[in-house]
């Protein structure tokens, strides 16, 4: 399995190019961070976005956010995550 990194809590404003740079030096062929969305072939791999799931969440909202559904909101500068 590749070693993977997850950015401590992750938002746009918890890490920088300095810290991608360090993950990318210690070896990590991955990394996440907690902005949601969905990934495809042109993400950053050391930027990947997730899926928030907890016990709360409503499965329309998520088979939304699975299917790209927020991403054109997110485009126009609308991102209800953070």
């Amino acid at each position: 399995m590749s070693p993977v990194f997850a950015y401590p809590f992750g938002r746009r404003w918890d890490f920088d190019e300095a810290s991608v740079a360090a993950v990318r030096a210690a070896g990590f062929d991955w990394a996440v961070t907690t902005h949601a969305g969905t990934n495809d072939a042109d993400t950053d791999p050391w930027r990947l976005r997730r899926l928030m799931i907890d016990a709360d969440v409503k499965p329309h909202l998520l088979v939304a956010e699975a299917c790209g559904g927020f991403d054109l909101l997110r485009r126009a500068g609308l991102d209800l995550s953070e």
